[in-house]
C-alpha cells in the first residue's frame, strides 16, 4: 500500500466546473474545519471539494483531484498567527467548512480571500 493510499476513495471521475451561483445555494453551512478535520472527512470518504472565490465563483474540483486539491490548499490555510494575505503564498488564503447539500451530499468548501 502506497503512502495515500488510505484517501482512494477520492476515484470518482468528474470534470472540474465552473458555476457562478450564491455560496448559500449549494446547501447548509455545518461547521469551520481545522486540518485535522478535514483529513477525518477524508477517511470517512467525503468525496467534494468547492473552492468559493469571493468575485462570487465556485470551482468544482473533480474527484479524482479532490486529494491532490488538498495537499496544495494546506499552505494556504488560514491561521490565527498569520492574518494577512501576504503571509501566505501567492497572497491568498482558504478558509474551509463543512457543507451538506440538498441532496444530503458533504462536501468541503473552501473560500478563497485575497
Amino acid at each position: 500500500m502506497g503512502m495515500h493510499d488510505h484517501f482512494l476513495p477520492c476515484q470518482k471521475n468528474t470534470p472540474i466546473r465552473r458555476t457562478s451561483v450564491l455560496v448559500s445555494d449549494i446547501g447548509e453551512h455545518v461547521r469551520p474545519l481545522k486540518s485535522d478535520d478535514i483529513k477525518e472527512l477524508f477517511r470517512q470518504g467525503v468525496l467534494q471539494i468547492v473552492e468559493y472565490n469571493t468575485t462570487g465563483s465556485l470551482l468544482w474540483i473533480s474527484h479524482s483531484e479532490c486529494f491532490e486539491y488538498w495537499k496544495w490548499a494546506q499552505s494556504h490555510l488560514f491561521d490565527d498567527s498569520k492574518p494577512h494575505t501576504e503571509d501566505y503564498p501567492g497572497n491568498f488564503y482558504l478558509v474551509p467548512e463543512e457543507w451538506i447539500t440538498p441532496s444530503g451530499e458533504r462536501l468541503i468548501l473552501f473560500t478563497r480571500f485575497h
